[in-house]
């Protein structure tokens, strides 16, 4: 059992633990989707870089 487990366990359900968890299919709703977005925006920044240097490359090789 992990050190997380072990904590996790100890902690009581009070109301408010509760209502945190009451919307959690939206919750990860909504990291899937801000993750999706960040993956796709690292991606196309990339690949701009990528093009970049490579139009850099040919621009200085002449």
């Amino acid at each position: 059992m992990g050190r997380n487990e072990i904590k996790f366990r100890r902690q009581t359900m009070t109301s408010r633990r509760i209502d945190r968890h009451k919307n959690y299919e939206a919750l990860m709703r909504r990291h899937r989707r801000t993750s999706r977005v960040r993956l796709v925006f690292k991606l196309v920044v990339g690949g701009l870089v990528v093009v970049l240097l490579v139009y850099l490359y040919f621009f200085f090789a002449r």
